[in-house]
């Protein structure tokens, strides 16, 4: 589930536009994935927008926050990456 999304509109895109995505694991804590995401016209490779989208994932039945240590298991990218020091 999505809990903050920050978008840079930066050019249009119109209807017929092929997109392409690029989207990175940027951060992560105990409880949330926070991710970049760059949005180009694909033929021209042109940035149109970028993003930073915070989530948190959801077990289904329970609706109990799924910790990045439970989500690492499968998610191979968050293994890697490390959690921030608290203290700071």
């Amino acid at each position: 589930m999505a809990v903050n999304i920050n978008i840079n509109f930066i050019k249009s895109a119109f209807a017929g536009d092929l997109l392409l995505l690029e989207t990175d694991v940027n951060k992560k804590s105990e409880r949330s994935v926070t991710m970049s995401q760059k949005v180009f016209l694909k033929d021209s490779k042109t940035l149109i927008a970028d993003a930073t989208v915070t989530n948190v994932f959801l077990e289904g039945k329970t609706g109990k926050v799924i910790t990045t240590k439970e989500l690492s298991g499968f998610w191979t990218e968050l293994s890697g990456l490390a959690s921030p020091d608290r203290n700071q």
